[in-house]
């Protein structure tokens, strides 16, 4: 997972903050299944698929998660 255009490590550049797109994307992020707000249910960490993708294929579901929401 690397934002190309901020270089950070924690997000992708669909969900960086310094852009308006990953801005507002941050903000209507919401999870189905638990109600969190820094994941969509693609990348939920409390379903078996969204565990293991995010365990095995980050890749897969880069765009469905970001690791710097407590911030």
């Amino acid at each position: 997972m690397r934002c190309t255009y901020c270089g950070s490590h924690q997000h992708t550049i669909t969900n960086c903050p310094k852009t308006a797109g990953g801005q507002s994307r941050r903000l209507h992020m919401r999870c189905s299944y638990c109600g969190a707000h820094d994941h969509t249910i693609k990348a939920c960490p409390k379903t078996f698929d969204g565990n293991a993708a995010r365990a095995w294929h980050e890749d897969t579901v880069e765009d469905a998660f970001i690791k710097d929401a407590g911030r």
